[in-house]
């Protein structure tokens, strides 16, 4: 007879099966090929064809990615995340905007372990450092260092997220060794 620590490993392995399903369905539906099988994608998300992203992140509904976006492992985005901006010339006297043609688009990179807050908005270009906070809302038009924490319009660090080196130190040599899961935002116990 099956013991109890014996049926919650079974159910969570058939929730961990069911998520890497629904992954794998949202990722041809999206044609993201670049995108880890174990980076969970919400449904109702408008995400570039090149989109790459690492192993065990999230992405919550309503997000929009435009292209030549990279994201690391263990990345989460709230809801209704963009990255866009920096994709048409507007400084040509006499020329509407929009038939003023488009540079080509910067790439824009996420470091491992970042959490971006819901409907905050990232410039296309940006490089987001590791560890680091976007609370909601924020505007971000300047790279970030990593482990900062970030609000506002535009957006500033209000603190690091460690406080001391130290700590820094050992989070770095923790995203140093391989990937590995875990239950997606359970609560600590």
């Amino acid at each position: 007879m099956p013991t109890f620590i014996d049926r919650i490993r079974s159910v969570s392995r058939m929730r961990n099966l069911i998520r890497r399903a629904r992954t794998w369905y949202w990722k041809r539906r999206y044609g993201v090929a670049g995108v880890d099988i174990s980076f969970l994608l919400n449904p109702g998300c408008d995400l570039a064809s090149d989109f790459v992203a690492g192993p065990y992140g999230y992405m919550n509904s309503g997000c929009r990615i435009s292209p030549r976006v990279r994201v690391g492992k263990y990345v989460m985005f709230g809801p209704e995340v963009m990255i866009t901006g920096s994709d048409h010339h507007f400084d040509e006297p006499g020329v509407p905007i929009n038939f003023s043609g488009r540079p080509e688009l910067p790439q824009t990179l996420i470091g491992d372990d970042c959490w971006l807050g819901a409907r905050c908005i990232i410039m296309a270009g940006i490089e987001i450092g590791r560890g680091s906070i976007i609370a909601s809302g924020a505007i971000v038009t300047k790279s970030v260092e990593p482990y900062s924490i970030i609000a506002g319009v535009p957006a500033r660090v209000i603190r690091k997220r460690f406080p001391t080196e130290e700590g820094e130190q050992i989070h770095d040599a923790m995203l140093a060794e391989p990937p590995h899961g875990g239950e997606f935002c359970e609560p600590k116990k």
